[in-house]
């Protein structure tokens, strides 16, 4: 046997378990409390279809109503009457215009994004968290939480969206 090759088949083995893997264990679906036997065993193979999927793997949810139950108003126009009761000297013209509208009517959303513009986004951020807890911390879905966490096992980006200013959602969305 020739001794000198040792080293380097000491050395070729080292790095070959060091590049291999463990197998990883598989992941499992882990059933959602409020859905039905039926939902749960679409998703369960679902979640077997998509597992080898060699792309990303996105969902996207809508946050109002979906995901975080908004009620009886949206959590954006929760911040800007609390802003504009603290704060009345704070653009009353645009208030004063909006009281008028339907809170889901174009005209209304831009005069709710003209309220805001100026503010700092951490500002905007802080204020929808204080929204959050003060009014709604209890309505996130616990069927949706559960949803997305065996998304997110199951490798895939969620993505929460909305039409409300995203600054306002960010920080307790995150938490």
């Amino acid at each position: 046997m020739n001794y000198k090759k040792i080293p380097y088949l000491v050395f070729s083995l080292f790095l070959i378990f060091q590049t291999c893997e463990p197998a990883k264990p598989p992941v499992s679906f882990s059933p959602i409390q409020g859905f039905s036997e039926e939902v749960n065993n679409q998703l369960r193979s679902f979640f077997e279809d998509t597992k080898n999927h060699p792309d990303r793997k996105i969902a996207v949810f809508d946050g109002d109503g979906t995901v975080l139950g908004q009620a009886p108003h949206y959590l954006a126009d929760e911040c800007l009457y609390e802003v504009a009761k603290q704060k009345p000297e704070k653009k009353p013209e645009v208030i004063k215009k909006m009281v008028k509208l339907s809170n889901v009517s174009m005209d209304y959303v831009q005069l709710r994004v003209h309220f805001f513009e100026g503010d700092s986004l951490e500002y905007l951020r802080e204020l929808g968290r204080t929204c959050y807890h003060k009014y709604y911390k209890g309505k996130v879905f616990s069927s949706m939480v559960s949803l997305i966490d065996n998304l997110k096992k199951h490798n895939f980006e969620v993505w929460i969206v909305t039409a409300s200013p995203e600054a306002m959602y960010q920080k307790f969305l995150s938490e």
